[in-house]
């Protein structure tokens, strides 16, 4: 004897599949949510710390700059330390 359940039809398959299908895709967006968020705030504490590192920089080094180029990317890699992001450099003249 054949029961008559919800996957018993293609019609029941179908919805199935369509119910995994956009639960599936719920829980993705909501991890990319997350994620996101996690990337943000890793941005704004970078942010926070590169501000903080190269107000300290003399006015003498920031008008100067792109000859003191050397001194604004050492003080903006001694402000990321140990976190995640790094100093990609200054273009040449």
């Amino acid at each position: 004897m054949r029961g008559w359940g919800l996957t018993d039809t293609t019609e029941g398959r179908l919805a199935v599949i369509a119910v995994v299908a956009g639960t599936l895709m719920i829980l993705v967006a909501v991890g990319n949510l997350v994620a996101a968020d996690v990337a943000d705030d890793d941005a704004d504490r970078v942010r926070a710390a590169l501000r903080q590192e190269l107000a300290r920089l003399p006015d003498e080094v920031v008008v100067g700059y792109p000859a003191t180029r050397g001194a604004v990317e050492d003080a903006a890699g001694a402000a990321l330390g140990p976190r995640r992001g790094r100093v990609l450099g200054s273009a040449a003249d």
